[in-house]
């Protein structure tokens, strides 16, 4: 899914320009991506890249060529997608075709029978009901989980209950972790056989000759690392110059408080997601909190680079301005040393770690006063 984490860099700069700007219920293209938040939003135009919706009631009805994430109260998704889909809701709903990877967590998951995804498909909710195509893995989790689609690929599901409905075609294993057996229909098809874990502690094993699904660290990811957050850090500088500076300002002022707040940040927020997930009323908000949370370390690694830049700039500059071009070459450079960083043993991953919490604290308290003052003029000190 590292092609999603480079995406969601590239619209994270976009999501600070809705939230700044104060509008509700409404869609705006930066470039080749759609941004959508408000309390209804929906998607009809055709998306050139990638689109982002955050709201209380999402749909998406047209052709998106990139990757789609979306979150919000009820959130329904049709059309075609070209890459891969990310959603979280009370409930979720997929009807469409899906180029790329599906990852769903929600309340009630529903997958429509017209639903086909060519990658993986990772389905989280108290009731997942699966009835489309899907031509990779599929790993449905939940309280009730109920198969009634086609795989062509492993199926592995996980639940108090699990349904395997008449219409079940699954041509590799059925693998299920649950305390009960699984109910399966006389009619399904599962070509594989069946293992059933009744813990739910043994994992599968990758079939013979196949890779492990997991990503590797390659020079070619890395690489994808860079340009997705080079990107990200050129439009936040474009679209929002000084706000982008005064949170990289925000390090240098006060770097033992910046660090402070990263750790209560990243340390507090999945704390919170916690707490709200494991009551009823609490659910949706931590499925919002979710996207929010990863947008914040994406910005956070921004504000960090771009601080390193500033202080670039400072050592090497003349008297004469610094123009937008020497400070996107000074966040190029400075992204490069943080990702060289990885490879110097001990120090790297310190030096890494307190870029990221510094970056994320000083982004949130510059956030914080930005709320705080009603429309004033920040202050980040």
């Amino acid at each position: 899914m590292k092609r999603l984490s480079v995406v969601l860099s590239i619209l994270a700069a976009g999501v600070l320009t809705a939230a700044c700007s104060g509008g509700s219920g409404s869609g705006r293209k930066l470039g080749g991506d759609f941004i959508g938040v408000g309390g209804v939003v929906n998607l009809t135009e055709p998306v050139a890249d990638n689109a982002l919706l955050m709201g209380g009631k999402l749909s998406v009805a047209a052709e998106v060529k990139g990757n789609v994430l979306a979150t919000g109260g009820e959130v329904s998704i049709g059309g075609n997608l070209g890459k891969d889909l990310v959603a979280a809701g009370g409930n979720v709903k997929l009807d469409a075709i899906v180029a790329g990877d599906v990852r769903l967590g929600g309340g009630e998951i529903e997958i429509g029978p017209a639903t086909v995804i060519a990658g993986s498909t990772s389905l989280a909710g108290g009731k997942v009901v699966f009835e489309g195509n899907s031509h990779g893995l599929l790993k449905a989790s939940g309280g009730s989980v109920q198969i009634n689609g086609s795989a062509l690929r492993d199926v592995q599901a996980r639940g108090d209950e699990v349904v395997i409905g008449p219409q079940a075609r699954i041509e590799g294993r059925l693998i299920v972790h649950s305390p009960q057996q699984p109910q399966i229909a006389e009619t399904a098809v599962v070509r594989g056989g069946v293992e059933y874990h009744p813990d739910g502690t043994v994992e599968s094993a990758p079939a013979p000759g196949k890779a492990d699904a997991r990503e590797q660290d390659s020079p070619l990811s890395g690489l994808a690392w860079l340009v997705g957050m080079f990107l990200a850090g050129a439009l936040f500088l474009r679209v929002l110059p000084d706000h982008s500076a005064a949170a990289a300002t925000a390090i240098a002022r006060d770097p033992i408080r910046a660090v402070a707040v990263g750790i209560a940040v990243l340390v507090g927020v999945p704390m919170l997601i916690l707490v709200l997930s494991i009551t009823i009323v609490g659910i949706p908000l931590a499925l919002l909190l979710v996207p929010l949370y990863l947008l914040i370390v994406f910005l956070g690694w921004l504000t960090a680079a771009l601080f390193i830049g500033e202080k670039a700039l400072d050592a090497v500059r003349s008297t004469r301005p610094v123009t937008l071009q020497w400070r996107l070459l000074a966040l190029a450079v400075a992204l490069v040393l943080l990702r060289l960083a990885d490879y110097v043993p001990v120090v790297g991953t310190w030096i890494r770690g307190l870029a990221l919490l510094a970056g994320v604290g000083a982004l949130a308290w510059y956030l914080w006063n930005r709320i705080g003052s009603l429309g004033r003029p920040a202050r980040v000190g």
